[in-house]
């Protein structure tokens, strides 16, 4: 491509390019190959049998990381071929930060979360953010500094006082896209405005539901809950489903809902068979939810559409408290969904006091911030760390348990599951292997994990 060579990263933005896969012809006429351009998915041609297979694949203008995964198959050469061809271009500290939170927007949290990305090349590893609020214009006498960490920032409880306006900004160095030069950057100034968050309503401690008034409140609320399992419903068991990057979304009520209209959709094809074993378990009522989300690499980029579905994610457990305060909370995601229930948990203390009780378990498959040799590992992953690893802290996971109705205490409620090759997880070579965990052995093991917190 234009003379790139893969591992490569220039300087400048390119340009709208087009780079063309040649495969070799087909032995059998049986053979096809695969091509995936950074995550999407895969689109395949079937080989010539006379000569060689040229496939163009476009790439659009800008900056930023971009990955072209091939795979030729199906024909009498035995095991599939892949090969990944890996390029960049553009330099972090020369583009704009993009925060999470629109110039002068409302929080909508008691304990804002902020974040930034570039709108060109992606921040490298190593690099280190450091966030400032103030309430002063200029940013004098700052009210909160961050440590240096690649990491968003909540700020502290009790910060804020609520209607008033406050100016932040980040700070960025660490190494250059291009030779590792250290380089540093720093923002613009924002503001916002602290408001409370809306879905964070006073729900009662006790979740009795006598009351034949307050049994019929929660029915009715909960009409537009529900998925895969029983049909809307305050079940025993309500299951949130996070979908992978690019997997078709469903459809919305209303655009501020945080999950999708029942019967619309919006979970991924992947673990549709995890979903299906959890959803059958006997003597248990469970239904299905797809949370509403991005699910994007560009357009809004990875961190901007992983960090919303953290933010959503928190809000639909919370209306899931305060709608069905005797329903259990599981969360199953996939691919960049398992991210997104990794960011949720990582600020767990923003969840309310029913939502907090009734979190009883998290599935992960494939996680590309997953790191090798924490607690939350299913047994026989792979031992690698995946792409983004250094967007989570070591260990942030470990922490949260329950006990199991076995009588066993603080068992780690999170399980993450990452096999060998894993494309993203592990940083492999592997797309089959990342779309492989609705198989029949994983769901045998994905069941009785979540069923331990909940019945016998």
């Amino acid at each position: 491509m234009n003379g790139i060579q893969s591992g490569q990263w220039q300087k400048s933005p390119l340009p709208a390019s087009t780079c063309t896969v040649t495969a070799p012809k087909s032995m059998s006429g049986a053979g096809q190959v695969s091509i995936s351009v950074d995550g999407a998915a895969e689109t395949i041609t079937p080989l010539s049998t006379s000569s060689s297979t040229a496939v163009s694949v476009s790439l659009d203008a800008g900056a930023g990381a971009h990955s072209i995964a091939t795979r030729v198959f199906g024909d009498d050469l035995g095991p599939s071929r892949n090969s990944t061809f890996d390029f960049g271009s553009g330099l972090w500290q020369n583009f704009n930060f993009v925060p999470n939170i629109a110039d002068g927007d409302n929080t909508d949290a008691d304990q804002p979360e902020l974040s930034v990305v570039t709108d060109g090349a992606l921040l490298t590893a190593g690099s280190l953010l450091q966030y400032q609020v103030s309430a002063n214009a200029d940013m004098s006498n700052p009210i909160a500094t961050s440590s240096w960490a690649l990491d968003s920032y909540v700020l502290p409880e009790g910060l804020l006082a609520t209607g008033s306006t406050y100016f932040w900004r980040v700070s960025a160095e660490g190494p250059d896209n291009y030779d590792g030069t250290q380089v540093s950057a720093t923002s613009p100034i924002w503001s916002f405005i602290a408001t409370a968050d809306p879905s964070l309503t006073t729900t009662p401690d006790s979740t009795s539901s006598s009351s034949s008034s307050s049994t019929s409140a929660k029915t009715s609320a909960s009409a537009s809950r529900g998925g895969i399992g029983q049909k809307p419903s305050c079940t025993a068991v309500v299951i949130i489903d996070v979908r992978g990057s690019n997997a078709p979304a469903g459809k919305l009520v209303k655009q501020s809902d945080n999950v999708y209209k029942f019967g619309t959709g919006g979970y991924g094809d992947v673990i549709l068979n995890d979903l299906g074993g959890l959803a059958n378990i006997k003597g248990l009522s469970v239904s299905t939810e797809a949370l509403h989300y991005p699910a994007t690499i560009v357009g809004p980029a990875y961190s901007i559409s992983a960090d919303t579905g953290g933010s959503n994610l928190r809000g639909a457990m919370n209306d899931v408290a305060n709608t069905c305060p005797n329903s259990k909370i599981w969360l199953v995601g996939h691919s960049q969904g398992a991210d997104v229930i990794s960011r949720a948990l990582r600020y767990y203390s923003l969840l309310n006091k029913t939502a907090k009780a009734n979190f009883n378990g998290a599935v992960l498959f494939g996680n590309p911030t997953y790191r090798a040799n924490e607690l939350i590992d299913a047994a026989g992953n792979g031992p690698n760390n995946g792409v983004f690893w250094q967007y989570r802290a070591n260990k942030a996971l470990d922490g949260i348990t329950r006990n199991n109705v076995y009588g066993v205490s603080d068992v780690n409620a999170v399980k993450s599951f990452c096999y060998k090759n894993d494309k993203y997880c592990q940083n492999g070579q592997s797309l089959d292997v990342h779309n492989s965990y609705g198989n029949r052995t994983t769901v045998g093991h994905v069941v009785p994990f979540l069923k331990q917190f909940v019945t016998k």
